[in-house]
């Protein structure tokens, strides 16, 4: 709201086999939250659901654009929620 901004490293690990997307993502390789069932992938859409045990569920509604994933994170807990920013990469490409 005061117009900072900050980047953090977060780490997905997906597993797609049609149009069924599973798999974790978290802040990195030792604190990872399984996708909940329903993750999906449609013509370059990419949902899915994250609950973070004592934490925020994470709605992140990504496309595929130029080899990497864009698009935003919305997290909830207890009425209140904010929206993210996201891009990422393939790990050999993320730094």
């Amino acid at each position: 709201p005061d117009g900072r901004t900050q980047s953090i490293d977060w780490m997905f690990d997906l597993t797609q086999k049609g149009k069924v997307l599973t798999g974790t993502t978290g802040p990195n390789a030792e604190r990872q939250w399984p996708i909940e069932k329903g993750g999906t992938v449609d013509t370059g859409k990419i949902t899915f659901k994250v609950q973070q045990p004592n934490g925020p569920m994470r709605t992140f509604t990504l496309k595929l654009v130029k080899k990497r994933l864009e698009g935003e994170m919305l997290a909830e807990l207890d009425g209140e929620s904010f929206t993210t920013k996201v891009e990422a990469g393939r790990a050999s490409e993320a730094k």
